[in-house]
Order: structure tokens, then sequence, then C-alpha cells
């Protein structure tokens, strides 16, 4: 079993490149539950225009969301699972944040006697969420005190719990520790290492020599085209028109600007090790791990693998999802058509060769199901 994580980024730099691409890779991935964050109406309409989408159950009460607050959190999971989904709204979030969660049901052992078949039911609850953004992080720590306390209700004793999406703090340092060379004594994960304290976090489990960066302006080249092109409207444009309206970024309480102009990411180390201090070539950088996903075995077993069991489900393990680019195209042609509004061409310096799905990279876990046969 496959499960993809991964925030889209709501915003128009190369957005139809990026979607296009995206939604092409997902039909060969063929991921068996997605879960989504930051999706726009136009996501989800070019979405529900592709055959392999029918394979599918979505979140629908995502579209609420999506109606309300511009974008939302999505899930697809595989027909074949059958799956029951709910939502669960944070009760403290002033961006109107929702966590969604599948429930699915499949076979696992079975026992026969002389006299009768038992067959084992396990039962596995799936989450998406997408923690509140910006320089929040008492109310991100509320958040994951309710999602613990939701999945600690009696309706879920004896489920797997599988916890996904953007907790928007990095398990490493915090976002005020970028310019530092020492990160704080206290840092947000803290927060989640207590509250937590019963869920495995996949990456860290079976990457522990690897930071795994989800964000990272070291690594995706795009990140400094796009503060490009925002440094070339402001300087080219009139900022009443239109095109020249700032996009808000929502998931980072400040916008860095290490990396404005004239710096060769592909000199950068981006294999690190990990760390009590900051890196030298990290400091000025905004490099984190914002995505996870997480696990709660409802019992333990023993097994030869050094990885762990969820029941019957055996985490294999996890990887990067679109850290490496996708065809190159010219950023500034695709975005400033309008010819008459630039002052001056864009220099050649300004094309942005490298672009990605999406600001943030996801994750890819791989599961064992054994026995995997849906439940009706």
């Amino acid at each position: 079993m496959k499960i993809l994580s991964l925030n889209i980024w709501f915003d128009v730099f190369a957005r139809d490149q990026r979607f296009n691409t995206l939604h092409t890779t997902l039909r060969s991935l063929s991921p068996d539950i997605c879960c989504f964050q930051e999706v726009i109406p136009q996501f989800l309409e070019e979405l529900s225009t592709k055959n392999w989408i029918n394979d599918y159950d979505i979140s629908l009460e995502s579209i609420d969301e999506m109606k309300a607050n511009g974008y939302c959190t999505l899930m697809l999971v595989k027909k074949k699972y059958n799956a029951k989904f709910k939502s669960f709204p944070f009760v403290n979030s002033e961006m109107g944040r929702i966590l969604y969660y599948a429930t699915i049901k499949t076979k696992s052992n079975t026992t026969t006697t002389t006299t009768t078949t038992t067959t084992t039911t396990t039962t596995t609850t799936i989450a998406s969420c997408h923690l509140e953004s910006l320089n929040n992080s008492d109310i991100r720590k509320s958040q994951l005190e309710q999602i613990h306390e939701l999945f600690d209700k009696d309706i879920f004793k004896g489920n797997n719990i599988i916890i996904t999406g953007d907790f928007n703090f990095d398990s490493y340092r915090d976002f005020r520790d970028i310019n530092k060379r020492i990160r704080s004594k206290i840092i947000e994960q803290d927060n989640f290492n207590t509250i937590m304290n019963d869920y495995t976090d996949i990456w860290t489990h079976c990457h522990s020599d690897r930071k795994g960066f989800t964000f990272d302006e070291r690594r995706n080249e795009m990140l400094k085209s796009y503060r490009q092109l925002n440094y070339y409207r402001k300087k080219h444009f009139n900022p009443s028109k239109k095109m020249m309206q700032k996009q808000k970024r929502i998931d980072h309480h400040d916008v860095h600007q290490s990396g404005v102009l004239g710096l060769d990411l592909n000199e950068c180390d981006i294999n690190d090790p990990n760390t009590n201090t900051i890196d030298e070539k990290d400091i000025n950088f905004e490099r984190m791990r914002y995505d996870r996903i997480l696990y709660r075995a409802s019992s333990s077993s023993s097994s030869s693998s050094s990885l762990p069991i969820i029941q019957n489900l055996i985490a294999l393990d996890i990887e990067l999802f679109g850290n490496t680019p996708i065809p190159s195209f010219s950023i500034f042609s695709n975005l400033l058509e309008t010819s008459s509004e630039i002052a001056s061409p864009p220099a050649k310096t300004d094309v942005c060769e490298s672009i990605y799905f999406s600001d943030h990279f996801g994750l890819l876990a791989h599961f064992n199901l054994e026995g995997e046969e849906e439940v009706a």
C-alpha cells in the first residue's frame, strides 16, 4: 500500500505546468491513498476530468472547506478500500483548518479448524492535516493535542492510526533559528515529542541519518525563481494592476529573502548529517521538514524485520516525492505574457530552469498490507 502526502502549493507560480505534470505523475504512480493540502478549485476541477480519478473515493466535505477558505485539505482513497470519510474541524483555528480521516477495513489472517473458519479484520484510520500556518506555535500545539485526543477515543481503539500532512514546524529547528549557528534550546518539536509520544515518525525511524527536508531553499531552485519573480514584479510593474497583487504566503510567517538573486544552488551540499548545530551552509536558508507521516500501532508483534509493524501492516520505507525538477520552461513567458506591462524584458538569468510540483516536497510511504483484500 502506498500513501502519498503533498502540499501542492496554491500559488499561481507555474501553476498550470505544475498541476498538469502532477496529474500525469499521479496517474502513473497510482498511490492507494493521497493526502493533499492547499488544494484549490482549479486543481480539483482538473482532477475531475481525469479518467484515473474514477478509481478513487474523495473526501467530499473538503469542497465545503474550499468554498469557505479558497483552498482545502483533500483525501483520495482507492475505491477497493471502501473508505468511510469524516472531518474534524480544529476548534481554535483562525484559518478554518480541518482534519480529514478515512477508515478502511482489510481482511488479514484466516484461521481454519475442523469446525469453523475465522477471518480477522484489520481496521486502519488514515488522517490528513494542515496545521495552523504563520507564527502560531501555540495554536499548533493545541491542534496536536486535539488530534491525539480524537484518536484516543473509544471508537478508534484497536485501529491502526496513520497521520499525514503539513505540520508547519520543523523537527530540527524553529523558523526563528534561521540565520543562527545554534538552534534554540527549546523548539516546537519538543511539544510534538511530548504530545505525540506514542506515535512514530516514519521518516526518522527509517532514515535516522537523513534530515529529509520537505521545504528546501537550497535544493528547490523554483523557490529562488519565485523570489526573483516577486522582485521583478515589484521593480518593473504598476502595483495597481491585478497581476501585481502580492501573493499572500500562508505557510510561512516571513518571506525569507536569502536566495533572491545570484545564488548558485547547484554548488550546495544537500546531504548533511544530523547534528545539533546548524551546518554553515544551512544557516541562511529555510530548510525544514514541515511534512510528516506518523503512525501508532494498535498492537505490537515480533518480526525478523527491524521496521515497525502496525498489526499486519509493515512499514517498508518512506521517500521524498517531487524532489526532482519537471521539464524546464520560461516561467516569465508563462506568467508575464502581456508584453505591454513589462518595462524591460527579463534577462536570460531570470528564466527559471527548474520547476517542481510544489514549494514543498511530498512524502511517499510504502506499507506491506498482508492479505490485502478489502472488506465489503
